[in-house]
């Protein structure tokens, strides 16, 4: 399809044509959500966790058919994406699935099945590209053997910002939807192969600061608790914008706008280590 609007429009028309017709389709297919979509019932331990009760659960599902309509229709395809796209469609059906359980899925069955994805993608990685990664103005290359265990995309990741403004559009305070599993481990895999692609891989822990910290704390401290005993930051809920909600008494507004703040100063740090 992209060689047929190659024909009528230049590379940056064709993109800005792709984010409009992405974000449309989105919106229109968030407005008039698919029937069988799971509802929330609510988390009994999360900071006014029960408002999400009854609300649409694993949108995700729509966000990411039609970020890859869009895709289909305004990028040039080639083999590594075509199986980026078919992975992310793997590990989205896997959140949705868990979203519409009656039952939660075990961690580890979701860690097997993340663990299968992850080491197709880098394989599929180190096939298709160097391995030549930059620490700032440095660069190194390192064997392929070594990057698989160590773990054209610029307007595809347009078209996904589209995608997500018009779930944001739904999702802003009071909510009428949730992502659910379906989109927030679709987006965090599409996040990791873009900081495979643009060959900082390490900036990923700054460009993602605050998410990482936001959620990472509590991985951190499950895993501790679960299989060495130990019990550190008792006193600390998870994730930490459930902590400054209660303990701070800071509004949702606040939290967003604060943790984005905090995520722009990460990203200027970033961008002075690359530049």
């Amino acid at each position: 399809m992209y060689q047929v609007w190659s024909n009528f429009l230049n590379p940056g028309q064709i993109a800005m044509l792709g984010i409009v017709v992405t974000f449309l389709l989105t919106f229109l297919a968030l407005k008039h959500p698919f029937s069988f979509l799971p509802s929330d019932h609510g988390r009994e331990f999360a900071v006014n966790g029960g408002l999400s009760r009854g609300k649409l659960r694993g949108v995700g599902l729509v966000i990411v058919i039609c970020f890859l309509i869009g895709s289909v229709l305004f990028l040039p395809l080639g083999a590594e994406y075509v199986i980026y796209a078919i992975l992310l469609v793997c590990i989205m059906l896997s959140g949705y699935l868990d979203d519409a359980s009656e039952t939660p899925w075990s961690d580890y069955k979701k860690g097997a099945i993340d663990l299968v994805i992850s080491i197709v993608t880098v394989i599929t990685f180190v096939n298709y590209n160097s391995t030549t990664i930059y620490f700032g103005s440095m660069s190194l290359t390192i064997p392929k053997v070594v990057y698989i265990i160590l773990g054209s995309f610029t307007v595809a990741n347009y078209l996904f910002v589209a995608a997500l403004l018009a779930y944001l559009y739904f999702n802003t305070s009071p909510s009428s939807m949730l992502m659910g599993d379906a989109g927030s481990r679709a987006l965090g895999f599409y996040i990791a192969i873009l900081a495979m692609q643009s060959r900082h891989p390490f900036l990923y822990l700054l460009m993602a600061g605050v998410m990482i910290v936001d959620g990472g704390i509590g991985l951190v401290k499950v895993f501790l608790l679960r299989f060495l005993k130990i019990a550190i930051l008792k006193n600390t809920r998870t994730p930490l914008h459930d902590h400054v909600r209660l303990k701070y008494k800071w509004s949702d507004s606040q939290v967003v706008i604060r943790f984005v703040i905090l995520q722009i100063l990460l990203a200027v740090v970033a961008y002075l280590i690359v530049a």
